[in-house]
C-alpha cells in the first residue's frame, strides 16, 4: 500500500499499556507490512495492531489515544505529530480501500439474506452455512485474519515481526511453492499446536520451533504445503462459524461481522488444538506441485508417516532450490529480529 512505504521507515516514541490498571511502559512506535509494531526499550516486539482495527479515543486531541479495538483496555499514547498523522491516513486509507456497495446493492443484498434465511427455515440450517461460506469476499475474509492473530496474540504472547528482508525471505518461499496466490502472509508465532495453520483469508501461521530446530528448509516447507492442503479440503472459515454456530453464520451474512466472542474463542483454541490433520495421502498431489519432497516432512511427525516417504513424489528426482541460504538463515532467525 502506497501509504504504508511512505512511512515504512517513520518510528516515535510512546507509552503503552496491555490493560486497564496496568503500569504504562516506553515503547517505540514503528509500520510493520499492515500493522503497527509495538517494542521496547531494547527492539523487542511487544505486539502489533491490525491497522484497520486501530481506534482514536481522543479525535483532536494531543498527546493522542490509541486502541487496537473498541473496548480500549489496551491503549497507546503518542504525541509525536508526524506519526499520529501517519497512523491517522494510513487507517483512513485502509478503510476507504474497503469495498462499500451502492445503495441499490444494499436492497438486493437485503433480499439475498431474506432468502437465504426462507432457505434456512425449509431446508435447515446447512443452507445457510454453506451459502455464507461461499458468498464471504477476500476482503471480508481478511478482516477476520486481522482480528484472529490480534486475539491470538493476547493469548499466545506477541507474534515475530521480521524486517524487509525476512519479508523478502517469506515472499521467495511462498513464490517457489507456488503458493503466492493462496498465501496473503506467513506469520511466526511463539507456539502452534498444529506447527502450521491457515487462517480464512491466506494468513498462515507457523511455529518459530520448526524453523529453528530443523536445518532443513524442506521440514518447513513441507508444513507449509501440508497446511494449505488441509485449508483446500477444510474451508478455516468453516471452522470458525463451527465455533460460533447458527448465531454467528447469521451475523456474518447479515451484517459482514464475526462476533468479538467467537473471535475469541477460537482464537484461543488455536493456542491449544492441533486443528490441522497431516495424515491425508493426497497432499503427496500437494508436495508434487510444489516440487518439494515429503519425506523430511514425514520424519518429523511422531510415528513417521510412511506412506509419505515410500510415496515421496519427488525421490530420485533433482529439486529445484528452495530457498537461497542466505533468505533460510534469515527466516530461521526471524523471531530474533523482533
Amino acid at each position: 500500500m502506497t501509504a504504508l512505504k511512505e512511512y515504512e521507515r517513520l518510528e516515535a516514541s510512546g507509552l503503552w499499556r496491555a490493560d486497564v490498571g496496568e503500569q504504562r511502559r516506553d515503547v517505540t512506535i514503528s509500520f510493520g507490512k499492515t500493522t503497527l509494531v509495538i517494542r521496547d526499550p531494547a527492539g523487542r516486539a511487544l505486539t502489533h495492531w491490525s491497522m484497520p482495527a486501530i481506534v482514536r479515543a481522543n479525535p483532536g486531541t494531543m498527546p493522542a489515544l490509541f486502541t487496537p479495538d473498541e473496548n480500549g483496555a489496551e491503549e497507546l499514547e503518542i504525541e509525536d505529530e508526524d506519526m499520529v498523522s501517519a497512523i491517522e491516513k494510513v487507517r483512513k486509507a485502509l478503510i476507504k480501500a474497503r469495498p462499500k456497495p451502492p445503495r441499490l446493492r444494499y436492497a438486493i443484498t437485503a433480499a439475498l439474506i431474506a432468502g437465504c434465511i426462507a432457505a434456512a427455515a425449509h431446508w435447515g440450517p446447512d443452507a445457510l452455512y454453506q451459502q455464507t461460506l461461499a458468498v464471504v469476499p477476500a476482503p471480508k475474509r481478511a478482516e477476520i485474519d486481522a482480528a484472529l492473530l490480534a486475539q491470538f496474540q493476547a493469548h499466545a504472547g506477541p507474534a515475530c515481526i521480521g524486517n524487509t528482508q525476512t519479508d523478502h525471505a517469506i515472499s521467495q518461499l511462498t513464490s517457489r511453492l507456488n503458493l503466492s496466490d493462496e498465501i496473503s502472509d506467513i506469520i511466526v508465532v511463539q507456539s502452534l499446536p498444529s506447527v502450521a495453520i491457515a487462517l480464512p483469508g491466506g494468513t498462515l501461521l507457523l511455529d518459530r520451533a520448526i524453523l529453528e530446530t530443523h536445518d532443513d528448509v524442506a521440514v518447513t516447507a513441507g508444513y507449509v504445503v501440508a497446511a494449505l492442503h488441509n485449508a483446500r479440503q477444510h474451508d478455516p472459515l468453516a471452522h470458525l462459524l463451527d465455533t460460533g454456530g447458527f448465531r454467528t453464520t447469521l451475523t456474518l451474512l447479515a451484517r459482514g461481522q464475526v462476533p468479538e466472542d467467537v473471535i475469541d474463542t477460537y482464537a484461543k483454541a488455536l493456542t491449544t488444538t492441533a486443528f490441522t490433520s497431516y495424515d491425508d495421502p493426497a497432499v503427496l498431489d500437494a508436495f508434487a506441485a510444489a516440487q518439494i519432497p515429503s519425506t523430511p516432512f514425514a520424519e518429523q511427525n511422531a510415528p513417521p508417516i510412511r506412506a509419505y516417504i515410500t510415496d515421496d513424489p519427488m525421490a530420485g528426482q533433482s529439486i529445484p532450490l528452495i530457498l537461497e541460504d542466505t533468505d533460510w538463515l534469515r527466516l530461521q532467525a526471524i523471531c530474533g529480529t523482533s
